[in-house]
Parts: structure tokens; sequence; C-alpha cells
């Protein structure tokens, strides 16, 4: 119970119709990187609205980077850096 409102809470900051709005992407492309670039929860709680949408862009120019290649990277919001 307490996953699936996690899960929850994730979803209805970081959605598909925001995600879209921002990168432009739809179908495969979308799902692909909101399942490869959902921010976790401790991170998601503490950000801002401005915080989520730029953790999106930075995210986005990422994944433009890697498409095509195997390893998805996530670029660490606290530090600025990519892992």
């Amino acid at each position: 119970m307490i996953r699936l409102e996690r899960d929850n809470h994730i979803a209805v900051r970081f959605n598909r119709g925001l995600v879209t709005k921002v990168t432009g992407m739809q179908g495969d492309s979308l799902n692909t990187f909101m399942a490869n670039y959902q921010p976790p929860q401790d991170l998601i709680d503490g950000m801002t609205d401005y915080n989520l949408l730029q953790y999106i862009r930075d995210n986005y120019d990422s994944y433009k980077k890697l498409k095509g290649k195997d390893a998805p990277t996530q670029v660490d919001f606290k530090r600025g850096t990519v892992k």
C-alpha cells in the first residue's frame, strides 16, 4: 500500500503531459524516457516545480545524446553531474 501511494505521488508530478510539454516526445520515446528517467521518491519530494522542469530538461539532454546507445544515464540533480 505504501509503495502504491509513493508511486502515485511520483506519477502525479512526473506525468506524461508534463514530460511531453517539456520535451515534445510522444509514443515509444516518451515511454522509454519516463521509464528510465523517473526521479526517485526522495528527490521528487524535495523538488520545486521549477526544479522538476529542470530535471526533465537535463535528463532529456542526456537521453538525446544516448539515443540508440545501450544504457540510459541520469543527471544527478543534487550534484549537477551525470551518473
